[in-house]
């Protein structure tokens, strides 16, 4: 690694790092750009551009599309597993959206054919998993008002879950799974949809080791 290269690695400055791993060829430019709109504190102060409240399905496609099958299985994944209370609260029983999040993984870290049947299957039984979250939330209507409320309440955040498990094993498939995070993303709080947007960009940079 060259010296100055180390030198702002060891800085702990990220803005400092980007701009020599920019001078360095490691990295390009549309790429660093791509962060700063997710609000990446580093790339922004290289580029400050507006960090993303328009042009949603653009930045997410372009920094989706660079991390690669095997980054967004493992971005869903930990966008699921950030959110696994959710379903565990309402169904702790029920342990099918965790076993496809740790299908996926094993498929991310050896994409071999035996994996992808076992994040296939896993896939299947979480989006069964998440029909009874959304059976639930459909049942809601026809209780009274302050118990629909709570119903619709957990309902909503058991589904997030779920979706997003199925999601992380879909997307060992080289499913098209751009909808899927833009969903995830907006029906994300205030705070986890931050969480989300840096954690992308930590792939996208490469700060996000495999």
């Amino acid at each position: 690694m060259d010296k100055t290269l180390r030198d702002a690695e060891r800085s702990g400055d990220s803005a400092k790092l980007l701009r020599e791993r920019l001078k360095v060829g490691e990295i390009d430019r549309e790429i660093v750009i791509l962060a700063a709109r997710l609000g990446h504190p580093g790339a922004n102060a290289l580029f400050p551009v507006e960090v993303m409240t328009d042009a949603l399905d653009t930045v997410f496609l372009g920094a989706s599309s660079a991390i690669g099958v095997q980054g967004r299985v493992r971005l869903l994944a930990d966008w699921a597993e950030a959110v696994a209370d959710l379903w565990s609260f309402e169904y702790p029983k029920d342990g099918r959206p965790k076993a496809a999040v740790e299908a996926a993984r094993a498929w991310a870290d050896c994409p071999c054919p035996d994996h992808l049947a076992v994040a296939t299957a896993a896939r299947t039984a979480a989006q069964a998993a998440l029909g009874v979250a959304n059976a639930m939330l459909a049942d809601a209507d026809w209780l009274d008002e302050e118990s629909a409320e709570y119903s619709r309440f957990y309902a909503r955040r058991a589904i997030r879950a779920a979706a997003l498990a199925a999601s992380a094993a879909s997307a060992t498939t080289g499913a098209d799974v751009h909808r899927d995070l833009i969903a995830a993303f907006e029906r994300a709080e205030e705070d986890e949809g931050e969480w989300q947007r840096l954690r992308l960009a930590g792939y996208l940079l490469g700060e996000i080791k495999w």
